[in-house]
């Protein structure tokens, strides 16, 4: 007759292995909505990015109706009347200034009577999960 061995018990998860897993799930169910949210937010009436040079024309026409300035260095608007840019008709734009904080260019938009409103930059909802996603690995 065979010797039967004893089962061996089942062997029980590491508390490390639980940990982990736990915390992979709850970081894809953090990070799933965040990037759904980040790429559905690009609707097609999104400010089309434009020289400038191409800004600065418009700007000497008087077809800027008013400007968002973000931290001195770029600049989103809107056109008063439509422009054809890559074959498009656009009526937002987003431009980079040469130069940081010119009061040159201040200057010439006070002077073309276009609104103007100033903020600073604010980081995106993907920057800031992704500078808190070590911590909370961790």
């Amino acid at each position: 007759m065979p010797i039967q061995m004893p089962s061996k018990p089942p062997k029980k998860q590491s508390d490390w292995s639980r940990r982990s897993k736990q915390a992979s799930f709850w970081v894809f169910v953090i990070l799933v909505p965040v990037a759904i949210i980040e790429l559905s937010g690009k609707t097609a009436d999104q400010a089309s990015t434009i020289s400038y040079s191409q800004y600065d024309a418009e700007l000497q026409k008087g077809n800027i109706d008013h400007v968002l300035v973000q931290s001195g260095r770029s600049i989103d608007g809107e056109f008063k009347n439509k422009v054809n840019v890559d074959h498009r008709l656009i009526t937002k734009f987003s431009t980079r200034l040469p130069m940081e904080n010119s009061t040159e260019d201040l200057n010439r938009l006070r002077a073309a009577g276009v609104q103007i409103e100033a903020e600073e930059a604010r980081p995106s909802v993907a920057a800031i999960v992704f500078s808190f996603l070590p911590y909370l690995l961790m």
